[in-house]
């Protein structure tokens, strides 16, 4: 499992080197006994607020049920986690996972010069060495590992007289696995960009929802997608039953071709915003590093995108998002 840390910043140009260095010490620094008292207590507080919000509570919930007791489902800080650790773990988290080999640091500055670049990878070197490994993103998609408790389940203790929580979990095409690009297109056809197929219909058409979001939970080798909804509790059963109608006209009849065509356009233009500043840039590489690619993924990327047929998507659909692979939680 990797999880992702991301520090950006600004600086004056003739100090570049020097305020990467600081960010580099404070990622290694262990705080003293003082210190992780009260960095413990700030967490605990908001791991007690956030762990009462129902979407914490379903996302949760749905880890586990996705993942049993794989570390993937350990995703969510814990109380129960915190009121354990200590500031010797804390230690040896840092000299394990932060300052050895194997950690991924990834700098995208505007450096003035090459004399300061070449400054800066030298005194950095004396900090951390650092050797990403680097693996085939066109390896064959890893074995499928269903759900371990797929179906319908509503939280108790969490029901609302006024809005209802949703949240659907289910697997997602790693980013080394060979049918990448069609899930990527599945999925933003179906939830994740403006024109999406439950965002037009539940929200624009229907006006049963008014709010739906999804993101990609991505790790070495597996991913979830996870779609999240919110809609008045009186209309709760109809948007369930609306809601699994869109997903399974989808994955029976697929995308129409003018839909594909528009969701690789929006992939497309949605990669290119993201290189268009440092910080994006330098965000992408670090999510790609932590999942076991590089930047060659956007060329293979790019090149499946153009191959794409509406089988492909249809396919890809029934792999991952059918019936007996879907966790879906409400309040």
């Amino acid at each position: 499992m990797t999880d992702k840390l991301f520090i950006s910043g600004i600086c004056p140009p003739d100090r570049i080197v020097e305020c990467l260095l600081i960010v580099f010490e404070a990622c290694v620094y262990v705080p003293t006994e003082t210190e992780f008292v009260n960095l413990l207590h700030v967490t605990q507080t908001r791991a007690e607020i956030l762990g009462e919000l129902p979407d914490t509570k379903l996302h949760t919930e749905n880890l586990r049920r996705r993942w049993g007791n794989h570390p993937f489902s350990r995703k969510t800080i814990t109380l129960r986690g915190l009121q354990h650790l200590n500031r010797s773990d804390y230690s040896a988290f840092v000299t394990k996972r932060i300052g050895a080999t194997g950690g991924q640091f990834v700098i995208c500055a505007d450096f003035p010069d090459t004399e300061h670049l070449n400054e800066y990878a030298s005194r950095i070197a004396d900090k951390l060495t650092i050797l990403p490994t680097q693996i085939n993103p066109r390896q064959q998609p890893e074995a499928d590992v269903p759900p371990m408790e797929p179906g319908t389940y509503r939280l108790a203790g969490y029901e609302s007289d006024t809005v209802a929580s949703m949240q659907l979990m289910m697997p997602a095409s790693a980013r080394t696995a060979t049918d990448h690009a069609a899930f990527r297109t599945a999925s933003t056809i179906l939830v994740a960009y403006p024109n999406s197929r439950l965002l037009t219909q539940l929200r624009d058409k229907l006006g049963i929802v008014y709010q739906i979001s999804s993101y990609t939970d991505d790790y070495h080798g597996a991913a979830n997608l996870t779609v999240s909804l919110k809609t008045p509790q009186h209309l709760r059963q109809e948007t369930i039953t609306r809601f699994t109608e869109i997903i399974e006209k989808f994955i029976n009849h697929g995308p129409e071709q003018d839909e594909i065509k528009n969701a690789v356009r929006y992939l497309n233009n949605s990669t290119a915003v993201n290189w268009a500043n440092p910080a994006g840039f330098s965000s992408v590489q670090a999510a790609l590093l932590s999942t076991g690619t590089d930047l060659g993924y956007w060329e293979y990327l790019a090149n499946d995108l153009a191959q794409l047929n509406v089988d492909d998507i249809r396919q890809v659909a029934r792999r991952y998002m059918a019936e007996d692979m879907r966790i879906f939680g409400s309040t």
